[in-house]
């Protein structure tokens, strides 16, 4: 195994290639959203979800609702916001052998809804409407993204492991754990917004 520094290195190469798997399937949630009779009106109101709004980075500000869109997706490393990113851990051919280590990643998938969003003056119909919009999210990073077959093992754009192929791999990728949450975001964490942050656990190799 190796790393070459003018090269992506699997760390970062795997970011890359959960940004990849979600930008590909940012349409079929702007479809679903406008499919829902309860949620259609954020779709009506706001800009349609693009893969501009799929980013590889951590949340950090507020963004303009109107030319912005009413959701941003982040992609960062860590099972939680400054959490753990990389394990390793021996791994053995045959229970005794020494056949090099196994490193395991987390990564943070972190959705945030813009602040006015759900800026609706009745209590009762903007809680059933964040909790639609909630599970819609849920849906499609499960059953859409990232807990299919095609993102169980998929390639990335290093070669860390030196394999014949000439690519790395992440296997055994799925969600081990999501939460809808209230996150706090800049400047100074003032402001609180409503998302999703699920973990996502994949293996090189």
């Amino acid at each position: 195994m190796s790393w070459t520094p003018q090269l992506d290195g699997l760390g970062k190469a795997r970011l890359k290639g959960y940004h990849s798997i979600l930008q590909s399937s940012i349409t079929d949630l702007q479809t679903a959203i406008a499919s829902d009779s309860t949620l259609a009106f954020i779709t009506t109101n706001y800009p349609a979800l693009t893969t501009a709004q799929v980013i590889r980075g951590d949340y950090e500000r507020m963004w303009p609702i109107t030319t912005g869109g009413y959701l941003r997706v982040y992609v960062s490393a860590g099972g939680h916001r400054e959490g753990q990113d990389l394990t390793s851990q021996n791994f053995y051919i045959d229970g005794t052998t020494p056949g090099g280590i196994r490193r395991g990643y987390s990564t943070l998938i972190t959705c945030v809804f813009h602040k006015d969003v759900f800026n609706i003056a009745n209590a009762d119909q903007q809680a059933t409407i964040r909790e639609d919009a909630y599970q819609t999210v849920m849906d499609w990073l499960d059953f859409d993204c990232l807990n299919t077959n095609a993102a169980r093992k998929f390639y990335i754009n290093s070669n860390c492991l030196n394999f014949q192929g000439g690519q790395d791999a992440i296997s055994d990728s799925k969600i081990v754990q999501a939460s809808k949450c209230f996150l706090l975001i800049g400047p100074g964490e003032t402001t609180t917004v409503t998302g999703i942050q699920a973990t996502v656990t994949g293996y090189a190799g």
